[in-house]
């Protein structure tokens, strides 16, 4: 959105002038949570359901067609059906397996073009709202969470821009707003790279190793299937009129049937490996943002950034060298450099 290009650019640029550190008030805000708690947001939540459920409605009239047509395929004779018109209803039925993945592409393609264009007007707003916040507050610069490595929870505003707004923020017991909206007019701010980091971290290489030999099982199990899968295709091809009804049938009921197994496993497969993925990372950038804290409070930072959020910072101001150290790794064995602090 223009407005987020703008506060993104307006923050990167003020690192340059602030040599990341800062006299003057400093926030941060949550846009997720604000939209969360504006009445609009409920409404436009319920609007892309009733979408998503028409979607799926007529993705489920193709898919009993689909069914429809195999069953169709099962029952015709082989005394009065030629081969070439089984041959003919199977690539009906193969072209109607292609149209409700298209469908499918084409539903989420959508969905997410008019969630985009319904939230424009919503965060729009939000953007006017914390620039009013700010000028209020005397801040000079505000963040967004996104871009936050470490922060304090002093410096959150997100309540302040709800208030502006004219909305309360619903209560949530699991979430402590006491000390928000109280920022501070001193900050020191640095900068961390993640990308950085995890390649160095012996941990992140045994899970990416562990990672790879599950994956490589995985797509091995798929593609086995897929071709069981192509090798029905291809004795269905051999078929003539001379071919018993009973063969037509039972290739038919084997191809539907190993399709569905297709299409599970490469479901099922691409949901284990991101389990697996999130498994395996999980402990592991625990680690490094549980470091991070250890570090910005030690070195006395305030804030800090994800190196991706600023066009340039001074080295010292790079904690990410602390953070390696922290967790037991030499940067400079490893790499031969130092980033900095």
């Amino acid at each position: 959105m223009k407005n987020k290009s703008v506060l993104f650019i307006a923050l990167a640029l003020c690192l340059l002038s602030l040599n990341l550190s800062a006299q003057g008030k400093i926030g941060f805000v949550d846009e997720t949570y604000i939209a969360q708690n504006l009445p609009e947001y409920a409404t436009i939540q319920q609007e892309m359901k009733a979408y998503q459920d028409k979607a799926q409605a007529e993705i489920k009239a193709l898919e009993d067609e689909y069914t429809k047509k195999i069953q169709e395929v099962e029952a015709l004779d082989p005394e009065v059906t030629p081969g070439p018109i089984v041959q003919s209803r199977l690539k009906e039925i193969q072209d109607l397996e292609k149209q409700i993945q298209e469908l499918q592409n084409l539903a989420n393609q959508e969905y997410q073009g008019m969630l985009s264009q319904k939230l424009k007007p919503v965060y729009d707003k939000m953007s006017k709202a914390i620039e009013e916040v700010a000028l209020a507050q005397g801040n000079i610069y505000i963040f967004r969470i996104e871009s936050l490595l470490y922060k304090q929870d002093k410096n959150n505003l997100s309540n302040l821009v709800l208030k502006q707004m004219g909305v309360t923020p619903t209560p949530n017991p699991e979430l402590d707003t006491s000390t928000w909206g109280s920022p501070t007019a001193s900050n020191k701010i640095g900068v961390a790279d993640i990308n950085y980091i995890l390649p160095k971290l012996p941990a992140f290489t045994d899970a990416q190793k562990v990672m790879k030999v599950y994956t490589d099982k995985l797509q091995e199990s798929v593609q086995k299937i897929q071709a069981e899968y192509q090798e029905i295709e291809r004795r269905g091809g051999q078929m003539t009129p001379e071919t018993p009804k009973a063969q037509r049938d039972q290739l038919v009921s084997e191809l539907k049937a190993k399709q569905e197994e297709l299409l599970k496993a490469q479901q099922n497969a691409q949901e284990q490996m991101s389990k697996k993925q999130n498994t395996l990372m999980e402990p592991i950038e625990k680690d490094v943002m549980e470091k991070i804290k250890e570090v910005s409070e030690a070195q006395g930072y305030t804030y800090i950034l994800r190196i991706e959020a600023s066009f340039y910072e001074p080295a010292e101001n790079n904690i990410s060298d602390s953070i390696l150290r922290k967790m037991g790794v030499d940067p400079i064995a490893d790499s031969g450099s130092d980033t900095g602090n």
